[in-house]
């Protein structure tokens, strides 16, 4: 009888150490998930400057003509999620308009602005326009070491950052 109530012992021992384990392994996995947030920005306040630094480098990177953006204030949004780990979510509405010779460097500014920008940024509305046809004035243009502007792009975005609530009421923004 005592050998039996030993048996059920281990077992009960043997799968509150396989559990450990696998909620060990889930943490690291979270914890390799969070260290990739943090490096991309996402847990800090939303650095205007730093920023605009981004923009007008992905601007030459893509090879975009024209980049002008809006960053509007940040403001906090409602996220229980957030709040059960003590931090607040920090949303600004950010508007670019663009132009370039061809739709390529529109999707190649988005997909860099995706990759670089800091925090969490995400395209709301996007419109694009060509504002001229391929013509021989164009072609002339190019041939002379212009750039012509022949798209438009006009998107709205997104950026979300997570800060930790210090309650210091400045909306995160610097």
């Amino acid at each position: 009888h005592e050998a039996k109530a030993l048996q059920t012992k281990i077992i009960a021992l043997q799968k509150e150490f396989d559990d450990l384990k696998m909620a060990f392994g889930q943490f690291e996995k979270q914890q390799v998930r969070s260290d990739g947030l943090k490096a991309a920005g996402f847990f800090g306040r939303q650095n205007r400057r730093e920023a605009k630094r981004v923009l007008v480098s992905i601007q030459k990177q893509a090879s975009v003509i024209s980049a002008v953006a809006s960053i509007k204030p940040g403001e906090f949004i409602e996220n229980q999620d957030a709040e059960k780990a003590d931090h607040r979510i920090l949303s600004s509405d950010v508007t670019v308009r663009l132009e370039a010779l061809d739709d390529v460097s529109i999707y190649k500014y988005l997909g860099l602005l995706e990759e670089q920008f800091p925090g969490h940024i995400s395209v709301k509305d996007m419109s694009l326009i060509r504002k001229a046809d391929v013509s021989a004035t164009v072609l002339r243009a190019i041939a002379s070491g212009e750039s012509p502007s022949l798209v438009q792009a006009d998107i709205d975005l997104t950026w979300r950052t997570m800060i930790a609530d210090d309650n210091t009421g400045n909306g995160g923004a610097l």
